[in-house]
């Protein structure tokens, strides 16, 4: 076999590298058609899908869409393997390049794609965690914001996690309203 498959590789690696430096976050198909120096079809025709490429060059794919799902899985097992418990979305995004975010768009949820592969979801959060503290957590995250922080702002910039925004604690909205804000707030609906 030619050793041609080898060095599209290389060159679509080193220049993603370099686009990457350019542009100052990882590549995508509009940076690759703007600062490549070969057709972008070429990324997909040697690698199979962008998100392939891009975790070939060390970075975290914008997307898994044109990964397998093995890949995927097994990705999910090592981090859970090397937790020694099923991974949290939060903990498996700070042990890997793939976005838990992409599991939801394979499998419906986080949830369905760790009972893929035989793990138990995750339902308790941390228990030395208060209500206080998370009314805080809401009060910091509005303050941050200058505004009414919605549930997947507050799980975005801070610790709190779903299920003591919705479920543990309470309602949300109580909660906001106990943290200085209105009670019109309106949580975003987003289940994983």
């Amino acid at each position: 076999m030619s050793e041609e498959p080898h060095l599209a590789e290389r060159v679509i690696v080193e220049e993603l590298r370099t686009i990457a430096a350019e542009v100052e976050r990882v590549p995508r198909t509009e940076d690759i058609k703007a600062h490549a120096s070969f057709p972008s079809n070429h990324v997909h025709q040697v690698f199979g899908s962008l998100a392939s490429a891009q975790l070939a060059a060390g970075m975290e794919p914008t997307t898994v869409r044109g990964l397998p799902d093995e890949l995927l899985l097994n990705e999910l097992e090592a981090v859970a393997a090397e937790l020694g418990r099923t991974p949290t979305r939060r903990a498996f995004d700070e042990r890997s390049l793939l976005p838990a975010s992409g599991f939801k768009s394979r499998w419906g949820s986080w949830t369905d794609a760790l009972k893929e592969i035989g793990l138990e979801p995750n339902v308790e959060p941390e228990p030395d965690v208060t209500r206080e503290d998370v009314v805080e957590r809401i009060r910091q995250v509005g303050e941050e914001l200058g505004r009414n922080p919605t549930i997947d702002e507050v799980i975005e910039h801070s610790e709190a996690t779903r299920w003591q925004l919705t479920v543990r604690f309470g309602k949300f909205s109580v909660m906001a309203e106990e943290a200085g804000f209105e009670s019109t707030l309106t949580p975003v609906r987003n289940r994983d």
